[in-house]
């Protein structure tokens, strides 16, 4: 038992560290390119925002989750600041209650499921007054974890946590309000894809997110 939980450890340590890699490289190689991009008039950093919201997310075809807590953060790079085409770098959180029947997965039928998603992706934002909006569609990976307790005798239990993981589709639409050029206040609904994977979404999984929040430029 020692032996297979120290390679299930290993096994997702590293699909976390390959997922991390292979973010940083495709995000470093986006800078590069919009930098290559930007001119003297209009400097790269200027362009850079940084969306940040809160809000709900709402399982549509899961019967174990539960509503629950909805965080995003990101970077997003417009190559103009006021409409057009962006691209956007997206670090989700979704925090979601469950209660499950008796699996091989898990022996914890009653706790919580943390996913954390990388995306990254491109939208559109038009508008001709201090409201505007915008669409979105994004790509990336997902991390799931749930508890799972071990018990060592005497009354002694370990809690260690099990992940699954899977691609991710999200898609997106907002109405933003400009309250300066450096700062915009943001409502987006959100419709999130993944695969069929786990015991909490034994088929193809949609969840929809609201959130409200602010973007800011950086300089």
């Amino acid at each position: 038992m020692k032996n297979q939980n120290h390679a299930e450890f290993r096994s997702d340590f590293l699909k976390i560290f390959y997922m991390k890699k292979i973010t940083k490289v495709l995000m470093i190689a986006i800078i590069i390119c919009m930098a290559k991009e930007s001119t003297a008039q209009n400097n790269f950093f200027s362009n850079l925002y940084f969306p940040s919201e809160f809000g709900m997310n709402f399982p549509i075809n899961s019967k174990p989750l539960q509503s629950g807590v909805l965080i995003t953060s990101g970077i997003e790079y417009r190559f103009k600041v006021d409409k057009g085409s962006f691209i956007r770098f997206n670090y989700d959180n979704l925090s979601n209650p469950y209660e499950i029947e008796a699996n091989s997965m898990t022996n914890v039928l009653k706790s919580r499921l943390k996913s954390d998603l990388v995306l990254i992706g491109m939208g559109y934002r038009f508008g001709k007054t201090k409201f505007k909006y915008h669409g979105l569609l994004q790509l990336g990976l997902n991390q799931s974890q749930f508890p799972v307790v071990h018990g060592i005798g005497q009354g002694t239990y370990h809690v260690t946590f099990t992940s699954v993981h899977c691609f991710a589709v999200k898609a997106g639409a907002g109405v933003e309000y400009d309250l300066t050029n450096e700062f915009v206040i943001t409502l987006e609904p959100q419709l999130l894809y993944m695969p069929a994977e786990s015991i909490f979404w034994d088929e193809d999984y949609f969840n929809f997110g609201l959130k409200i929040g602010f973007s800011a430029l950086l300089f």
